[in-house]
């Protein structure tokens, strides 16, 4: 499956730029899982969307019933997800993202700034014509 996603310049729609991904059919739902892989990466190459490589799976539990499903040919196929299941499922997406958020936050803090050539800082007073 493959997947293009092209942004044009508003101001000017001959401006416009693509980028394309694939990705291979999925175990479950074949179709579906591949257009949403091929998707996620195509936006990543626009710089969208790069967390979701850094979010965790999220399950929801058998025992918990937190969807509906049907027995279809010896499978039991999932056909919706329930109020609970929902807010079991933002609650887990909220706290990978904010644990996220909390690793780039500390990223920045500790990022090394760059040491002045010959690692000496210019005192911006003796500097001519400031």
């Amino acid at each position: 499956m493959r997947c293009r996603l092209t942004a044009i310049d508003p101001t000017n729609p001959d401006r416009h730029a693509f980028r394309e991904d694939g990705a291979p059919f999925t175990e479950t739902e074949p179709l579906k899982g591949a257009f949403s892989s091929a998707l996620k990466r195509a936006a990543v190459q626009f710089g969208v969307g790069r967390y979701l490589y850094e979010l965790d799976s999220v399950f929801l539990r058998l025992e918990d019933r937190h969807y509906e499903t049907s027995a279809h040919k010896d499978k039991i196929k999932i056909k919706s997800i329930t109020p609970a299941g929902r807010t079991a499922l933002k609650d887990a997406y909220r706290h990978g993202l904010m644990r996220i958020k909390e690793t780039h936050d500390l990223r920045k803090k500790y990022r090394k700034e760059p040491e002045a050539q010959n690692g000496n800082q210019a005192d911006s007073s003796s500097q001519p014509g400031v």
